[in-house]
């Protein structure tokens, strides 16, 4: 794990409050050469929210136009976030044909103060959850693009981490939930996942069929309230279930 990374999940696992966390995922990105972020929770089960959560470094010149402009409603970041699985960049976007004039306006707007480039993380949970994380450079085109291959693996993760603290600090204010017990078995089989086995070679070190491993999987991602295998290790490490 790179040390930054695993710097910032260390300090993260038991922050609650939103701005110490938007704090440090701020310094965070910055040491990887990023510029702002923002964060948005569309939807978060079991929690009713009247208006998506935003957590956001961006100028407060963009993010007051972006509202008052209701810019969401045609953002094409946003649609391709409920497509994706995985990061995409805003340029990759203004090379899709089916983008409209004024959606490539936003990206041009948002470059006049400073936002130039852009990443998105989409990211999907279990029970519909559904948010993003923006991270965004005013470096040239050719810097952005080197910054993004060198650390695009550790800001999808940290994005997810991210993600889970600012689930468990709406958790800590709601009061208390029922406690995640999982079996030794899915325990295992998460801990070997954690560092990067398949389910066969899972299933090859516990001597157990691979059907099986899958089994355990699914039930801990279950348990766990998640949707991939990728989210349950991150959740069942904020959680101290499992030491990678």
């Amino acid at each position: 794990m790179h040390k930054g990374l695993d710097d910032f999940v260390n300090e993260v696992v038991n922050v609650k409050d939103l701005g110490i966390l938007r704090d440090r995922f701020s310094k965070f990105v910055g040491d990887l050469g990023f510029s702002t972020f923002a964060y948005v929770g569309l939807h978060l089960p079991p929690h009713e929210l009247p208006h998506p959560l935003v957590v956001s470094t961006y100028p407060d010149q963009w993010q007051t136009y972006y509202i008052e402009t209701d810019l969401d409603k045609i953002d094409p970041v946003l649609t391709q976030c409920m497509r994706s699985m995985t990061p995409f960049t805003w340029d990759g976007l203004l090379d899709q044909q089916q983008i409209s004039k004024r959606q490539r306006a936003i990206f041009f707007d948002a470059s006049d103060i400073g936002l130039l480039h852009g990443l998105t993380v989409p990211i999907h949970g279990y029970g519909a959850e559904f948010g993003l994380l923006s991270v965004t450079s005013d470096a040239t085109q050719k810097e952005f693009a080197q910054v993004t291959r060198r650390f695009l693996h550790e800001l999808h993760i940290a994005a997810l981490y991210y993600h889970t603290a600012v689930k468990n600090s709406l958790d800590a204010e709601a009061g208390p939930r029922a406690v995640v017990r999982l079996s030794p078995r899915e325990m295992e089989c998460l801990l070997w996942a954690s560092h990067g086995k398949t389910s066969w070679e899972t299933a090859e070190i516990l001597k157990i069929s691979e059907n099986t491993v899958n089994f355990h999987l699914k039930s801990a991602m279950a348990k766990l309230g998640v949707y991939n295998k990728r989210q349950a290790v991150v959740k069942a490490i904020m959680l101290a279930l499992i030491c990678p």
